[in-house]
């Protein structure tokens, strides 16, 4: 079952739409489209057997599958401490998101730790049906004031981040509450905590006053304003709930006097829990994501910046050098485009992100054998990765159309400004080098280097040119 809560109903620009109360499509506010057609839940029951064309490749595939997952290292670190596994490195190497990214490194980020969270309110392990990655976390908090059912699941490291590192936040029971809270009524954690920290900020300026966060003191670390807040969204409560729930480039247009500047988002939505200036590609994949910034557009920098394993595992795609996280040229501007093709097939395939290759236990070759077992084609993964660029650029076309060009793969200004602590106090993003790497994006994806428009050659190529009528107006016009 899909279904939908009040932050869907009331039209949450970041609702969400969840399965099993603990399973949320997060992000671009789905939730609130399935809301302003006031349709509730779509529930689906399937009596038909799928059967693959080669049953016998399949079973051998699958089986070697499960076995790789338990033995393969990146994979068994998902198992015993989820995504959460994260937080002490990103804070080790400075660039986990602290106080609306104004800082790198959290004092208190071992106490929202996957590793604390194993020790302490971690009830079960659990995953997507089927899957032996078993990544996603289930807490419990019997009593008290931050009691939380296991029914909801538990904080993934985004919400680790987004509910606790940003707002300067250090109690996990807390965030485990406002993890509950979100899934409850339906909310994307990630812009949530995003819409939080700009209040905070723009409480610690004076921009908003106690007259307009209900008499809260809106300071970060303040853990009541983040679980009032939550609710106040999820309803649109008159105020700061109704000023949020529209998402934080809204609301700094609404409040104005230099808000704006603490509005962390890209084409209207707001940045997850990664911070571009550590790991540049990111900064790239926010940028140019059709959906606004997010990281889940291709794989992030940090594996693919040493010799080792997974760089190997990369060899099908030629990517066969080591390339810095901090690098912004030639060579990471290759690496993110191959890799960015990976990510967009896998959505075509419904293949989890943490399955297959290059990080994960499925090698890519045996990718494209998976696919012909399935479904008898004799493919390559050349052919495959195109069905990955097809995807990409048809949705390009989608927002030229719309109206989307260069003016909107930027990033916010803050990522521009340099980090306030840690290992990589004083790094930043250098606008020079951003604009020369996007040029150089839009070149090797066959658009035009100007605005991003796909040419009428890549529209051929990829047997897409009957979308060239949707690009004839923006053509003339130049």
């Amino acid at each position: 079952m899909a279904i939908i809560g009040p932050a869907m109903e009331n039209r949450v620009r970041f609702a969400c739409v969840l399965n099993e109360l603990k399973h949320a499509n997060g992000r671009t506010g789905m939730g609130a489209v399935m809301g302003s057609k006031n349709l509730k839940a779509i529930a689906v029951r399937g009596t038909n057997k799928l059967e693959p064309q080669n049953l016998e490749k399949f079973h051998e595939i699958s089986k070697s599958m499960a076995e790789l997952i338990v033995q393969h290292g990146p994979n068994k670190v998902l198992r015993k401490l989820g995504t959460a596994n994260v937080v002490m490195a990103l804070n080790t190497q400075g660039i986990l998101p602290t106080k609306n990214f104004h800082e790198g490194v959290f004092t208190g980020a071992e106490k929202i730790s996957g590793e604390r969270m194993a020790e302490t309110i971690l009830k079960t392990e659990e995953g997507c049906y089927a899957c032996a990655v078993r990544c996603k976390r289930a807490v419990e908090i019997p009593s008290g004031p931050y009691a939380t059912s296991c029914e909801y699941g538990g904080p993934e490291y985004e919400t680790l981040g987004a509910l606790g590192s940003l707002l300067g936040i250090d109690n996990l029971e807390a965030i485990a509450k406002g993890n509950e809270l979100c899934n409850r009524y339906g909310l994307d954690t990630i812009s949530t905590g995003v819409a939080i920290g700009f209040a905070m900020e723009c409480y610690e300026n004076a921009i908003l006053t106690r007259a307009d966060t209900d008499g809260v003191e809106f300071k970060f670390g303040n853990t009541e304003a983040m679980l009032k807040t939550i609710e106040s969204i999820a309803l649109r409560k008159k105020g700061l709930g109704e000023l949020l729930a529209d998402g934080v480039r809204a609301a700094a247009e609404k409040i104005g006097k230099g808000a704006e500047k603490f509005a962390l988002q890209v084409k209207g939505q707001e940045l997850p829990m990664h911070d571009p200036r550590g790991k540049t590609g990111q900064g790239l994949s926010f940028a140019v994501s059709p959906t606004g910034a997010d990281h889940v557009e291709a794989p992030h920098d940090t594996p693919f910046a040493a010799a080792g394993p997974i760089l190997q595992r990369a060899a099908p795609l030629g990517l066969l050098e080591p390339v810095s996280a901090l690098d912004l040229g030639p060579s990471k501007v290759r690496n993110y485009t191959y890799l960015q093709l990976i990510w967009s097939l896998f959505n075509s395939l419904g293949v989890c992100n943490f399955v297959a290759g290059p990080i994960w236990a499925l090698p890519l070759n045996r990718l494209v054998e998976l696919v012909n077992a399935v479904t008898g084609w004799e493919t390559s993964l050349w052919e495959l990765l195109k069905v990955g660029e097809r995807t990409i650029t048809m949705a390009r076309v989608f927002n030229v159309r719309e109206g989307f060009g260069r003016k909107d793969d930027t990033l916010p200004d803050r990522l521009f400004d340099p980090l306030e602590n840690g290992p990589l106090q004083g790094k930043a993003i250098d606008r020079k080098e951003f604009a020369e790497a996007l040029t150089m994006y839009y070149e090797a994806m066959g658009w035009d280097p100007k605005e991003g428009v796909p040419t009428r050659g890549k529209l051929a190529e990829l047997n897409l040119f009957w979308l060239e009528e949707f690009l004839k107006d923006k053509r003339e016009a130049k």
